[in-house]
């Protein structure tokens, strides 16, 4: 009965850096009752979905919208407990929910933000992950691509940034035209501009080179595309053998 909320605090604070997480949620539990406040629901929300409690997780986090909603708060301060929702919702195989959840946030950032803005590409990359669960990979290709074309404008064409969603692309755009038996073109300029953004901030001897132009020499080979891909393989070869 002596619970405080400052206390309460105090003791998850200590839990958490202890590693000891299964340790804070009654300990949020109590908090909640105590001050429910958007931030305190959405930590034991993010507890209850690293102990697998997913859908006390979901009603949560649900709650914490709520919550927001009822006060005068950013909207974009709701964009990253969607996203949660959204991953919890995925996990629980919710899959409409889910993506309903991640179009809503990038609805909410274009709002607020424009289109272009380089955190709007971060919000499409959360909803392809959420299409790749599916195996949805037309649409997850299309929300890479989307991703990309933003971040391109956002952050620039060398960004390294770029390399890891244009990897991204690559894949979910291989893996949809394995489906369709449509042509591969898109997903190998993926690769070889992901390869070059590497090339131009890492050097041509490095790790990562390797292992892009090793995925490039994969991606050519599985396409029968056999001396573009012999190429790809001696060149990442060399790399591996000169690091080592």
């Amino acid at each position: 009965g002596g619970d405080s909320a400052p206390a309460l605090r105090g003791l998850v604070t200590v839990y958490r850096a202890t590693g000891r997480i299964p340790d804070t949620d009654p300990i949020l539990e109590r908090l909640v009752a105590l001050d429910e406040t958007p931030a305190n629901v959405e930590d034991l929300a993010r507890v209850k979905a690293s102990l697998n409690q997913l859908d006390r997780a979901e009603a949560l986090y649900r709650r914490a919208l709520a919550l927001r909603a009822d006060t005068s708060a950013d909207p974009l301060s709701s964009i990253p407990v969607r996203q949660r929702l959204a991953q919890v919702l995925a996990a629980a195989k919710k899959f409409p929910e889910a993506e309903q959840e991640a179009f809503t946030a990038i609805s909410l950032r274009v709002r607020a933000v424009g289109p272009q803005h380089a955190d709007v590409a971060g919000d499409y990359a959360a909803l392809a992950k959420i299409f790749q669960i599916e195996l949805k990979w037309q649409n997850a290709a299309g929300a890479w691509k989307s991703a990309a074309d933003i971040q391109a404008g956002a952050v620039g064409y060398d960004d390294l940034r770029l390399a890891d969603t244009l990897d991204s692309f690559g894949e979910c755009e291989y893996a949809a035209r394995q489906i369709d038996q449509g042509p591969v073109d898109q997903a190998v300029d993926a690769l070889r501009r992901a390869l070059a953004i590497r090339e131009f901030n890492l050097g041509p001897t490095n790790s990562d080179v390797a292992r892009t132009t090793d995925q490039l020499g994969t991606l050519l080979y599985k396409t029968k595309r056999f001396a573009d891909a012999e190429t790809y393989f001696r060149r990442s070869l060399d790399i591996f053998l000169n690091l080592l």
